[in-house]
């Protein structure tokens, strides 16, 4: 299964276009926007081991600002930092 943070976004929704329908599940925002605060690291992996299935591979598609022109550079970057290091 394959799940995508930012799905409403331009990035996003091209992610969820381009993958096998049925396989891919598109995050609404309320799930994921306090994820990138401090101390939330064990409400991701709580998240992710009652959605995906351990017996199938799968993606994690964080799209969410990224081609935000509203949101700073340092911002961006450090979204970019947490995924990376989940």
């Amino acid at each position: 299964m394959n799940f995508v943070l930012g799905a409403h976004g331009r990035l996003g929704s091209a992610i969820v276009a381009s993958t096998e329908l049925g396989k891919t599940i598109a995050l609404d925002r309320s799930i994921y926007s306090h994820w990138a605060c401090e101390g939330a690291a064990d409400d991701v992996a709580r998240y992710f081991e009652k959605s995906a299935s351990p017996e199938a591979a799968g993606y994690v598609f964080v799209a969410a600002g990224i081609t935000d022109p509203n949101r700073s550079r340092r911002s961006t970057i450090a979204s970019i930092t947490f995924w990376r290091e989940m």
